[in-house]
């Protein structure tokens, strides 16, 4: 057991974290409810829902047995405590990160935001044009992030090894840094792409054709993307400041960042699939129209660009659930993959 001499109030700490942790795991249990609807009944055709029930599932039953454990870790904490227990009982209890369900814990918010980070690249990969070379590079981040993340879980196990023991505070201040580059970056990556190909298509309907729409086509999706990924970004940016600064509640916001890993990629899709974007409604719908009706190129080909509520088709067609735009090729996709570079 660690000594008693200064201890932090972990008892305290941690109830309160457990408390916002169990309200979390409430909306996440909504917010799942609420996928299920959309990938069955609102997007019962979308080819990846199964994709994305199988990561979502797997998110909430990480994010369910989080919960779990920390429910058990106040039992034992303030329940079945053993007879000849010191009254700092539950705030040793609390400090051993080291200890069984403690591991479980750092274990499971690891492998949810795992999961939660491959959604993101995989966004990343399809609204790239399934371009490897652009995944490929936060694919290898993001497993250095994980290892060294698991590296430092591992060594806490050791006897009388600490949370601010030199190795695992280089281990945990790595791992932190580099979820933040990873998050940073893909998402950066993703809305920079939407907010290009929204501008490309803008200048092609101020040239050859008219566009009956908003002038930005892709904003929502972006603002969707950026607003849902920025709680995981602003909660591991506190633990990481909270963690340098040695202050005891690092410890327990992991707790709160396991639901909100979990709570991410199902709030978009369930904003996207609800309509509750910027949009301001459900479903826009902007065709792109000749101005001269007799133009060789788009006579053949009217393309129709619907900004529905939980696709993208890809020219592969493919879908994800993501708002974005759904274009509907007609006979010649390469003359209006031309038109748009």
């Amino acid at each position: 057991m660690a000594t008693t001499q200064d201890l932090p109030r972990f008892d305290q700490i941690f109830i309160i974290g457990i408390w916002v942790e169990t309200a979390l795991w409430g909306i996440n249990s909504v917010i799942f409810f609420g996928v299920f609807y959309v990938l069955f009944w609102r997007q019962s055709r979308m080819r990846s829902r199964w994709l994305l029930l199988t990561t979502s599932l797997w998110l909430y039953l990480g994010a369910t047995l989080h919960i779990a454990i920390s429910l058990r870790q106040e039992l034992e904490a303030f329940i079945l405590v053993p007879p000849e227990a010191p009254p700092e009982y539950a705030s040793i209890y609390f400090s051993e990160a080291g200890a069984k369900w403690a591991t479980m814990k750092n274990s499971l918010y690891m492998a949810v935001d795992f999961v939660q980070d491959l959604v993101l690249i995989w966004r990343l990969y399809i609204v790239w044009d399934h371009n490897w070379k652009i995944a490929a590079l936060p694919i290898i981040v993001e497993l250095a992030h994980i290892g060294v993340a698991y590296a430092g879980i591992g060594l806490l196990t050791e006897p009388n090894i600490g949370i601010y023991n030199p190795v695992v505070s280089r281990l945990g201040s790595t791992s932190w840094s580099l979820e933040l580059i990873v998050n940073f970056s893909v998402t950066g990556m993703i809305a920079y792409q939407l907010w290009y190909t929204g501008h490309r298509l803008s200048r092609v309907a101020s040239g050859t054709i008219k566009l009956h729409s908003n002038s930005d086509l892709y904003i929502s999706s972006i603002l969707t993307i950026v607003e849902s990924g920025a709680l995981l970004v602003i909660v591991t940016i506190v633990m990481l400041v909270l963690y340098e600064c040695g202050h005891p509640a690092a410890l327990m916001v992991i707790d709160i960042a396991t639901q909100v890993a979990a709570l991410v990629p199902n709030l978009i899709i369930v904003r996207v699939g609800l309509g509750l974007t910027h949009s301001g409604s459900n479903r826009h719908k902007s065709r792109l129209v000749t101005r001269n009706p007799f133009s060789s190129t788009l006579d053949h080909e009217r393309a129709q660009i619907s900004i529905a509520r939980s696709v993208v088709t890809t020219r592969d067609t493919e879908e994800y659930a993501l708002r974005d735009l759904q274009t509907m090729r007609g006979s010649k996709d390469d003359d209006f993959n031309g038109l748009k570079r």
